[in-house]
């Protein structure tokens, strides 16, 4: 059976770079205290101190991460800002030109978002 019908694989979550295993760790004992607890009025005040711990330490590794990448911009110039300088962030973008129906290519955004328009939404 496995043959004619693979099990379908999980896709693996890609951690942001400032997570760590003490932020790991923080988070599995808070989910951990929230699904055996009750919520009485007691337990309402230790979750929040350990969320608040836990909130802190993520500000904290996302500052020292920001430092560290920072720091290393002058020191390795090959590094991670030289490839997003030149591969451009991943973020999707606009198409800078598109083919229209009588077969020339559009030359400006504005000439672009006009195309895209009328071909989305035709006017009636």
């Amino acid at each position: 059976m496995e043959a004619s019908m693979p099990c379908s694989r999980k896709s693996a979550r890609i951690k942001p770079p400032w997570w760590d295993a003490g932020l790991g760790e923080s988070k599995r004992r808070l989910n951990n205290f929230r699904r055996t607890r009750d919520y009485k009025v007691a337990d309402r005040d230790q979750f929040r101190v350990l969320r608040n711990e836990h909130l802190k330490k993520i500000r904290r590794t996302k500052m020292e991460s920001w430092r560290k990448f920072a720091t290393s911009i002058n020191s390795d110039i090959w590094g991670p800002v030289y490839r997003w300088a030149r591969n451009g962030s991943s973020k999707s973008r606009i198409p800078s030109s598109v083919l229209r129906e009588d077969g020339t290519f559009t030359v400006t955004a504005l000439e672009t978002a006009e195309c895209l328009l009328e071909s989305l939404i035709p006017e009636t």
